[in-house]
């Protein structure tokens, strides 16, 4: 399908939405809308950058948009998606770090699971799949997590605090079992 083509038939069809939400009592909020072209990697770059006219207003196309909190890119890729993830992670153990001697271990590990373990597997399903760098660095928190609770060093061995421990699957185990238990 010619790019012309597409774009004729994404506004129109974007168009029979907004009139489906008016018959319904809906109102399509055009400032709170954005659009994104998916693409592979490769034909990312031959995508359309033209804006779409959409009920009178033009729209631009968007690099990367927000979704329920989940950000996309053109690619799919998630590497933004999972790079946010990580830092607001991280900060969040940089604060309890402040306070974590002064709690219990079951304490700090509650602390722990509610502010950072519960951000990593949030919506973590729709990393089925990733490359495993994106998995590496969901990872790369949970060590830290475990570390911190258990009061072990920037290079302590942690595979037995997860296991033996903290009890935590890794982070591409627990996506699994996410997934198996929806399925």
């Amino acid at each position: 399908m010619a790019a012309p083509l597409l774009q004729q038939s994404m506004e129109s069809g974007v168009e029979m939405f907004a009139t489906w939400m008016r018959s319904n009592r809906l109102l399509l909020n055009l400032d709170k809308t954005d659009f994104l072209w998916c693409a592979t990697r490769r034909r990312c770059g031959q995508l359309s950058t033209d804006s779409l006219n959409i009920c009178g207003m033009s729209m631009q196309t968007s690099a990367v948009v927000r979704n329920l909190g989940i950000l996309f890119e053109a690619d799919i890729s998630m590497t933004r998606h999972v790079g946010l993830t990580v830092s607001r992670c991280f900060r969040q153990l940089r604060l309890i770090k402040s306070c974590v001697r002064s709690l219990s271990f079951e304490a700090a590990k509650t602390a722990v699971v509610c502010f950072v373990v519960s951000q990593v597997d949030r919506r973590n399903s729709l990393l089925a799949g990733a490359p495993k760098n994106l998995h590496d660095r969901m990872q790369s928190v949970q060590n830290a997590a475990a570390r911190l609770v258990c009061n072990r060093r920037k290079y302590d061995h942690v595979t037995p605090l997860l296991r033996d421990v903290v009890h935590w699957l890794p982070v591409l185990y627990r996506t699994q079992c996410k997934l198996c238990l929806l399925v």
